[in-house]
């Protein structure tokens, strides 16, 4: 799964590595080193053209009041990317809102007994990971002002995030820059859809155990 991430980097950075415009500025970009989806933040994300602002916790567009918005939120920080096609909450955005999530690093648990020892998961070579999701804007009914949300795809875990995350075994699907961009392309084969929505190799990745 894929609940905590890193993600500080100026929006003038990211909009410039993933060739897009911007209206965000660097000065209201938050600088806290760990966001936790279950905080519901604003994070900068990729759509085709553009890096835009959206909250982390996807809300259906069937979604009736406020209320359900925020409890469904909580169950919606992370897709499937096996049944993604399948799920009422998700389906029409894979096939036609994919997104891409910059971060510089997630944070997962690696349970040994009762014990639950967190590691920062890092890229080995490039700047940032790429990670894959879907998005939607849902208009409250009392305000009708929209509101983008994402979901973070999830994949069976590679080998290395298989180790720590021994819960569940599971991890973001993290995309080459290259792939990310194909990713938020429209009209994208559903095949291509699933081979893109697997676990990356593992060298990918640098694993650092770290304090609590």
């Amino acid at each position: 799964m894929c609940f905590t991430v890193k993600a500080t980097t100026k929006a003038s950075k990211l909009a410039e590595r993933y060739s897009v415009h911007t209206d965000i500025e660097d000065a209201i970009r938050s600088v806290e080193e760990k966001r936790s989806g279950f905080d519901h933040p604003e994070l900068p994300v990729v759509v085709q053209g553009a890096l835009t602002p959206m909250r982390w916790g996807l809300i259906p567009v069937w979604v009736k009041t406020r209320e359900e918005a925020l409890e469904i939120q909580n169950h919606t920080l992370n897709a499937r990317g096996e049944s993604v096609f399948e799920k009422p909450s998700f389906k029409d955005a894979i096939h036609n809102r994919r997104c891409v999530i910059p971060v510089e690093a997630f944070y997962e648990w690696q349970h040994v007994g009762k014990e639950k020892i967190p590691f920062l998961i890092k890229p080995s070579t490039e700047p940032l990971f790429s990670l894959a999701g879907i998005w939607e804007v849902w208009k409250s009914p009392q305000t009708a002002t929209p509101v983008k949300t994402f979901s973070i795809l999830t994949c069976v875990a590679n080998s290395l995030m298989a180790e720590i995350h021994n819960s569940a075994r599971r991890m973001p699907v993290i995309l080459s820059l290259e792939a990310a961009c194909e990713w938020i392309e429209p009209g994208l084969p559903v095949p291509r859809i699933r081979e893109l929505a697997a676990p990356c190799p593992e060298e990918w990745l640098v694993a650092e155990r770290i304090a609590v």
